[in-house]
């Protein structure tokens, strides 16, 4: 979930003062002028938005904290001052220098603050770290209950404790599966700061892949039996990089059991998978997990549409075509196939469009 806020810059007393002069008392305050520049940032990503002076070509330099350069890109601000870009390489980073100048006029100078986002499905707790006495919110979407995009779940807003840490648990507002994204935020000196992060999962990819999300750092054990209560096949032990992800390879053959250690319920039975295409009743056809939701993905020239449908017991699922007023598919274009368990772990596969 990515969610962009845009902030005007804030107006002074400045000039009522000097419109009133003598009128009011020479000690009067008065008030800081807003910033330049302010951002609203996601840390870990690697694009940055905000609000700068109007209609101005920005250079936006990202550094290390001894001043060395990561990377710069530019960016000409809208009328209303907003801007937006993505570094090719770098992300944000906690501890960086992010800088705006126009040309080689330095407009503003901010450090990336620490923002960080710990999930656990088992206990539906939340852990955010920060600097001690930051108001932080927390969102989270339901993506599991519809492939038609995600829901508003719960937003909770606390207070970093002494310790650099705050802890919310939304077991009595929602029962968090995995997948569902989670975006941490706080505003600080006119900017606001995110964080994202997902309630772990893993996925079955195709025949071979597996990949998912788990909390950074950590230490992931992944379990491929030859039946989900048969013979350990192969065990693997990844750990999550900076945004959670891991990946590996494996044989996914169907009727195998798959699973992860960070829930008891991350275990999928590999289902059979397929998908095939009835020309005459421009329908797909296809299994996948018995009883659950199923979605087919696809180009369509010019975005991404799908079409979805619930399997039977047998994991058997059908999509009309013409029924869900979804366009044919061109030949050889790729169709991705997804279905969750219920407890929000994957299974997907990619076949081609026939010819």
């Amino acid at each position: 979930m990515n969610i962009r806020r845009f902030r005007a810059g804030a107006t002074t007393v400045a000039a009522v003062v000097l419109a009133l002069g003598a009128i009011l008392p020479a000690a009067l305050p008065v008030a800081a002028a807003a910033p330049k520049v302010t951002y609203d940032l996601w840390i870990e990503d690697g694009c940055i938005s905000g609000v700068g002076p109007a209609s101005t070509k920005l250079i936006f330099d990202l550094r290390k904290p001894t001043g060395k350069l990561v990377e710069s890109l530019s960016a000409t601000t809208a009328a209303n001052g907003a801007f937006d870009g993505c570094y090719e390489d770098a992300t944000l980073k906690t501890g960086l220098k992010l800088s705006a100048r126009k040309k080689t006029t330095v407009l503003r100078t901010i450090t990336l603050p620490r923002l960080t986002v710990k999930t656990d499905r088992t206990s539906d707790k939340i852990l955010v770290g920060a600097a001690p006495g930051k108001r932080v919110t927390v969102a989270v979407s339901d993506c599991n209950s519809s492939f038609d995009g995600c829901t508003p779940a719960v937003s909770r807003t606390g207070t970093i404790g002494d310790k650099g840490t705050w802890t919310t648990d939304i077991t009595t507002a929602y029962d968090a599966l995995g997948h569902d994204p989670v975006a941490a935020s706080f505003k600080a000196g006119g900017d606001t700061f995110h964080r994202g992060a997902r309630f772990p999962y893993i996925t079955a990819s195709d025949d071979t892949d597996f990949y998912g999300n788990a909390t950074p750092g950590t230490t992931v054990k992944i379990r491929l039996k030859d039946a989900p209560d048969g013979t350990l096949l192969k065990a693997i032990t990844r750990t999550a990089g900076p945004t959670g992800g891991f990946e590996g390879t494996a044989a996914l053959l169907a009727g195998r059991a798959l699973s992860a250690d960070f829930a008891a319920d991350a275990r999928i039975t590999l289902p059979a998978r397929s998908l095939t295409y009835d020309a005459v009743e421009n329908a797909f056809a296809g299994t996948c997990l018995a009883d659950r939701l199923v979605a087919v993905y696809w180009w369509d020239g010019s975005q991404m549409v799908h079409g979805s449908a619930t399997a039977d017991g047998a994991g058997a699922w059908s999509i009309d075509l013409d029924t869900q007023s979804l366009v044919t598919p061109a030949a050889e274009t790729a169709l991705y196939t997804t279905c969750n368990t219920p407890a929000g772990d994957q299974v997907t596969f990619t076949v081609l469009m026939p010819s």
